[in-house]
Order: structure tokens, then sequence, then C-alpha cells
């Protein structure tokens, strides 16, 4: 048997702790029921975070950061673009390697895949160039823009 508790501390995150308990079988004789009522039970929580809230996480770096909001927003939006390409990655090599996949369903696969790879390159370059004109635009110290620069994974803007 499983319980199930929601608890939120704000309406975009939601936390599930659940608790489970074992339902015990019927017993065979009063002895097994007696070993069995004399077995401790386990309890474990287990914590889901939504995948806003897991995206907070992922940020908080940023959110703790001296920069101004606009950029903060970007350089999020900069890692969602980094994430993809990491994935359209791992999916490139997956189908390399998929022995199931003829050579032709192979080559169409791995050329879509590579068009999005395009896509999102072009994305992130664009976003980059965005956040470096504001920041250019809002004159903001070197010490910031080395900061941003860190926090998205670039030795320099």
């Amino acid at each position: 048997m499983q319980f199930s508790l929601t608890l939120r501390n704000n309406p975009s995150t939601t936390q599930t702790p659940s608790v489970e308990l074992p339902v015990p079988a019927a017993p065979t004789s009063d002895k097994a029921a007696i070993a069995e009522a004399q077995t401790p039970v386990r309890l474990g929580v287990q914590v889901t975070l939504s995948s806003q809230a897991k995206a907070v996480n992922k940020d908080a770096d940023i959110d703790a950061s001296n920069l101004p909001t606009v950029v903060k927003d970007q350089l999020k939006m900069i890692r969602r673009i980094q994430e993809q390409i990491t994935k359209k990655m791992d999916e490139l090599q997956a189908v390399a390697k998929d022995p199931s996949l003829s050579p032709k369903a192979r080559e169409i696969k791995t050329r879509q895949l590579q068009m999005e790879l395009t896509v999102l390159n072009q994305s992130l370059m664009s976003a980059t160039r965005e956040m470096n004109k504001t920041m250019s635009d809002m004159k903001l110290p070197a010490e910031q823009v080395t900061k941003a620069a860190g926090l998205i994974g670039f030795g320099h803007a």
C-alpha cells in the first residue's frame, strides 16, 4: 500500500513525499503472524520535484549572482539551449550505435538530428549575442561580464 502527500510551498512547485507501507500477506499459521508482526517496518520518503523545481535548482547560481534580472533570464535561456544541444548530441551518438537501424534509416535520422543541431547552435549564438549586447548597452562592469560568461561555461563573453 502506498500513501502520497502533496505539499505546495508555492503554486509553481510541487514536492510529493510518499511513504510505502507493505501490506502483509495472510499468515499461514499463528507463529508466522507473530514473526511477521515482530519484523520492523521500514518507512521511506520519496521526494519528486517538478521539472520547474529542478530548473530552479539548476539555476540557483544564476539567481544568486548580482547580475541584472534581464541578464539572468538570458543566461537561463542559454543554459536551456545548451542542454538541448547536449541531448541532441546524445541522440546522434545513439543513432550511430543503433544496430537495429538500416543504413538508410540511420542516414535519414542522422541528417535530421544534424539539422536540429544546426538550428540549436544558431539559437545559442543568437542568444549569446543578444546577452552580450544587453550587457554592453547596460554598461556592466567587467567583473559582471566575466561572471555571466562563467555561468554559461565560456571563458569570456
